[in-house]
C-alpha cells in the first residue's frame, strides 16, 4: 500500500458525524466517534486495498455496513471482518444480510483456530489453539491453556516475534462464496489496514485476557508491511492500554519501528484519555 499519512485528532474531530448514514437499530458496538476514526482512515486508503475489521464476538455487520455507507471510495475497497462468528454475545450469523450482501464484504472466519473445553458443570476450563490454515482439512494443535492457571508471559523477544499462520486469500469469502483473492497459499491473506475492536468484557481471567491481547497486537503488527496501519479502538481501557504498551515496547526494544497518532480524546482540550490510536509500521 501507499505510505499512508495517519489522521490527526483535529482531522478526526472535524468529520461531521451528523452526516453519517447510521442505523441505530442495527445490532453492534460501533460508536459514532469510532465511526469518525474509521472514515478518516478509510478515506486515505487506495482502490483495491483490503481493510480488515477485527471484531471478536461482535461482527454483526454494523461496522462493515458503516464503512460501505460512509467511506468515500468504499465500493473500491475490500472489507473483511475477522471473528469467530458464533452468536454467544451478539448475533453475528446475520453478518452478510446486515451488510446488504454486497460483493466487496468478506468473512475472515477464525472459528477453527480455538476450541473451548468445558467441564461437566458447563464451566470453561481450558482453551486449545490450532493452526487451521496451513492444512485446513487437518488443523494442528499448537498449545493449550488451563484457565485455573495464569499464562506464562512471553519474554521481550518472544513477544516481539510472535506470529500465526494466516489463511490463504482463497479462503476469505463473501456472501456468494467468492474469494477476496485467488492465491491458495497459506498466509497470502494480507490486509493493508487493520482496525481492532478489542473485546473488553471481563471473562473472569484478567491475566489470560491481557496475554491474549498482547499476542494479538504482536501477530497483527508482525503481519504488517512497512507503511501499513493498525487502528486500536478502546485504547483507554486499562487492559487494552497495558497490553499495547507491553507489546510495542517489545517491538521498540528489538529494533522494530512504528509511529502513532492518539485519537478521540475524552476532553476537547486533549487533557483526558485517548480512546483510539493509529499506528503505522516503520
Amino acid at each position: 500500500m501507499a505510505n499512508m499519512t495517519l489522521p490527526t485528532e483535529a482531522e478526526v474531530r472535524a468529520i461531521d458525524s451528523s452526516a453519517f448514514v447510521w442505523d441505530d437499530l442495527l445490532d453492534g458496538l460501533l460508536s459514532q466517534g469510532q465511526g469518525q476514526v474509521l472514515k478518516a482512515v478509510g478515506d486515505r486508503m487506495e482502490s483495491g486495498e483490503i481493510l480488515c475489521l477485527v471484531e471478536p464476538f461482535a461482527a454483526t455487520g454494523k461496522t462493515a455496513k458503516f464503512v460501505i455507507d460512509n467511506v468515500t471510495d468504499a465500493n473500491n475497497l475490500k472489507i473483511a471482518t475477522s471473528d469467530q462468528y458464533v452468536d454467544t454475545y451478539l448475533t453475528t450469523s446475520d453478518y452478510f444480510k446486515n451488510t446488504g450482501n454486497v460483493a466487496n464484504v468478506y468473512k475472515h472466519d477464525i472459528s477453527a483456530a480455538t476450541e473451548i473445553v468445558y467441564n461437566g458443570d458447563g464451566d470453561a476450563v481450558k482453551i486449545k489453539y490450532f493452526d487451521a490454515n496451513t492444512d485446513p482439512s487437518n488443523p494442528t494443535l499448537l498449545r493449550e491453556h488451563e484457565f485455573a492457571n495464569d499464562p506464562v508471559p512471553l519474554g521481550t523477544n518472544d513477544l516481539s516475534n510472535f506470529t500465526i499462520v494466516w489463511p490463504a486469500e482463497s479462503r476469505v469469502l463473501n456472501h456468494a462464496d467468492e474469494s477476496i483473492g485467488a492465491d491458495t497459499t497459506p498466509n497470502s491473506f494480507d490486509p493493508d489496514v487493520w482496525v481492532l475492536f478489542p473485546w473488553i468484557v471481563n471473562m473472569g481471567f484478567p491475566n489470560f485476557d491481557l496475554d491474549q491481547l498482547k499476542r494479538q497486537f504482536a501477530y497483527i503488527f508482525n503481519k504488517m508491511s512497512s507503511g501499513e496501519v493498525m487502528v486500536v479502538m478502546q485504547f483507554h481501557i486499562p487492559n487494552v492500554n497495558n497490553a499495547f504498551w507491553a507489546t510495542f515496547n517489545a517491538m521498540t526494544a528489538t529494533g522494530k519501528n512504528w509511529s502513532i497518532e492518539y485519537l478521540l480524546n475524552t476532553e476537547t482540550d486533549g487533557s483526558g484519555s485517548w480512546q483510539a490510536a493509529a499506528v503505522k509500521k516503520g
